[in-house]
């Protein structure tokens, strides 16, 4: 092989390289990004819950009065 072709193939190699690291990144992201959404589901339905709970009691002490 001459000189030429051996650095080509040295550059697709690392381009391959690459190319898998991004794949992996992009499924890490993908991987976060849904843990994120379902902390952020479970704190939103702890939040609403929370709400909920305010204003039985806001109610309730209304209607005691």
């Amino acid at each position: 092989m001459d000189r030429d072709t051996l650095y080509r193939e040295k550059a697709e190699a690392k381009l391959d390289e690459w190319s898998a690291e991004l794949d992996q990144l992009k499924a890490r992201a993908r991987q976060e990004g849904a843990d994120a959404a379902l902390d952020l589901d479970k704190k939103f339905d702890e939040f609403q819950r929370s709400v909920s709970d305010g204003i039985d009691r806001l109610r309730a002490s209304f209607s005691t009065n």
